[in-house]
């Protein structure tokens, strides 16, 4: 539990007290931090347990070891400058742990990726990324992470998936005087445990995107999510049953991609290091590390 006070630093008690709060006013509308949730669940899974209840969320652990194994990665280098920090942010912090697990994950699979420094005169950064080919070119890489994404509890339609992606897509920018501008790009979307059938709908959505808006400079369109997998566990009374013996809980960032047919930008998609790395990424779902089955091999204690 330090270890959230410790992500959050002076904020950490602002927060705190700005959930409680809202909760003794019964206001609905406030949503807390992600990482007070985590901190109240952890709290909550401390007094079950040792109350002999034996209730544990452990979905929150593993968030919070997922964060734990990027703090550790990262600390000290210009990507913690330039990303971690943000993560005390309400409305980064999505968009902080799809970032840093994604690059995490290209650099594990041999894949030359950087993050782009923010303009000292703006504080911002005209793209997140860049992913690297094998002869020194680049595809500029924007994450965005709209509200709608970051938990949602029920299945997008068509329409609702559309409008995010093509309000992705425009604040993404297409002409020079805009983020990305004409760079050759990788435009991401993210969200936060998106089902299945949400990915899929997107997936869609940016396929139809492409189809009715043609674009010579955006090579790949594509969905993220981080959620966790659960090996071993079986669903009981709303809740998980698990075995401290055998469950597994593996926190991992999964991606869907659609290639754009009509791109002109260079590197090609087939020299840029990206259709294969995505393929690959796509079947094997990308195991970042670390999993955990009980208090004592989580990796910090509650």
């Amino acid at each position: 539990m330090e270890f959230v006070e410790t992500l959050l630093g002076p904020s950490f008690k602002v927060l705190l007290q700005r959930s409680a709060r809202a909760r003794s006013l019964n206001d609905s509308s406030y949503a807390p931090h992600r990482l007070i949730y985590i901190y109240e669940r952890l709290k909550l899974s401390k007094k079950w347990f040792y109350s002999g209840q034996k209730e544990v969320d452990f979905l929150a652990i593993t968030e919070l070891q997922f964060l734990k194994n990027m703090y550790d990665r990262w600390l000290g280098t210009e990507v913690w400058d330039e990303i971690g920090n943000e993560i005390r942010q309400i409305e980064a912090y999505v968009h902080c742990i799809l970032l840093l697990g994604w690059i995490s994950g290209i650099l594990d699979s041999g894949v030359r990726v950087e993050i782009v420094p923010k303009n000292k005169e703006t504080g911002k950064r005209s793209e997140d990324a860049r992913i690297y080919n094998n002869y020194g070119r680049y595809l500029s890489v924007e994450l965005k992470t709209p509200a709608t994404l970051l938990n949602p509890s029920n299945i997008l339609n068509e329409e609702q998936a559309y409008k995010i992606v093509t309000k992705a897509r425009k604040k993404k920018g297409s002409g020079s005087s805009k983020q990305i501008g004409a760079s050759p790009s990788v435009l991401q979307i993210g969200g936060l445990f998106l089902r299945n059938e949400n990915l899929k709908v997107i997936k869609l959505a940016m396929e139809e995107n492409f189809r009715r808006n043609p674009s010579e400079h955006i090579a790949i369109m594509q969905v993220l999510t981080f959620m966790i997998e659960v090996e071993n566990a079986e669903i009981e009374n709303g809740g998980l049953k698990i075995d401290t013996r055998r469950s597994v809980f593996r926190p991992q960032i999964t991606h869907w991609s659609v290639l754009n047919d009509n791109y002109k930008g260079y590197p090609p998609i087939a020299e840029s290091n990206v259709e294969t790395n995505y393929d690959k990424m796509n079947r094997t779902q990308v195991t970042i590390q670390g999993e955990g089955t009980g208090f004592n091999n989580v990796g910090f204690d509650i």
